[in-house]
């Protein structure tokens, strides 16, 4: 069973766009499900275009969207492929690993090779069954392809859900660092709604969505700064576009404005991710950012 609280950033939605949302289905799965009588809502109402306020909760039955994706998704499982890949935990839960830049966190196409997901499916074949979308191979939440990082993945399907839910309701704490242009002199707390147009995301005080990133300068150097981002928001390249937005464009993020003298890709790096009832993990930065760093700071850590 897969628990949705409404945050305030969802209302005023569809219960089926709700649903499609979170549980990353089409919005016909979804309604599908609620036709199904699968779908259950503290407030009682199953329509599929009722509107349900802030606080109200949504119970799921999980299992046919996990086996009618299965049925017709089939071919999105990632398949086993060999590469490098550093487990940064594990026990019976999930899988904690530590991603390379450069590389997608799973299938966007049939028989799609070349992603974390297909890595993990050879060393930890039950995470490519342990999600409701068999293109997720396990993984709970995503980074983009030029992010590096901590990942998790479920190894069941029930820690699947769990952890999904956890996001959902903003219980799971991300931590980033990021190299970004220019001096941040102090902390910073960006509170501005982003809305996403066309893959880019950007301020909309009247249509966005909540977002919060709280930004703490690490270490700064003549004209950058290597900083620390903590989100319980998990928007469409928030904290590239927050950053953006004040003025500090990450290194290397051409599409928020970053310059490509010192990098060909955004300098955002995962550091840790704090999880409800199962702790904490992090990952250093990769030696080649490392090296940029300090290239850039005159200094590190």
């Amino acid at each position: 069973m897969i628990e949705i609280v409404v945050g305030e950033d969802d209302a005023p939605e569809r219960l089926d766009k709700l649903i499609a949302r979170h549980l990353r289905v089409s919005v016909m799965e979804a309604r599908r499900l609620i036709e199904r009588g699968k779908v259950r809502t503290s407030t009682g109402a199953r329509a599929k275009g009722v509107v349900l306020p802030a606080g109200a909760r949504v119970l799921i039955d999980a299992t046919p969207v996990h086996e009618g994706q299965r049925r017709v998704g089939a071919s999105y499982a990632p398949v086993a492929e060999d590469g490098e890949l550093r487990v940064v935990h594990l026990d019976e839960a999930l899988v904690v690993v530590d991603k390379p830049a450069g590389l997608p966190t799973h299938p966007l196409e049939p028989e799609e090779r070349a992603t974390v997901a297909n890595r993990l499916a050879r060393v930890h074949p039950e995470c490519a069954q342990a999600s409701t979308d068999p293109r997720d191979g396990g993984f709970v939440h995503r980074l983009d392809a030029p992010t590096s990082g901590v990942l998790v993945a479920a190894r069941t399907l029930l820690a699947y859900e769990t952890l999904r839910s956890a996001f959902a309701a903003h219980q799971v704490e991300k931590a980033y660092w990021a190299l970004v242009e220019g001096v941040v002199d102090e902390a910073l707390t960006i509170d501005a709604p982003l809305i996403t147009r066309a893959g880019r995301a950007r301020v909309d005080e009247q249509d966005g969505l909540e977002a919060l990133t709280v930004v703490h300068p690490l270490v700064r150097g003549p004209a950058h700064t290597l900083v620390e981002a903590t989100t319980r928001t998990g928007r469409l390249h928030q904290i590239r576009a927050h950053l953006a937005h004040v003025g500090h464009p990450l290194v290397g993020d051409a599409l928020y404005g970053g310059a490509l003298s010192h990098a060909q890709e955004p300098q955002l790096h995962a550091r840790s991710i704090t999880l409800p009832h199962h702790g904490s993990y992090a990952a250093d930065l990769p030696r080649e950012r490392r090296d940029l760093a300090e290239r850039l700071l005159g200094k590190m850590l």
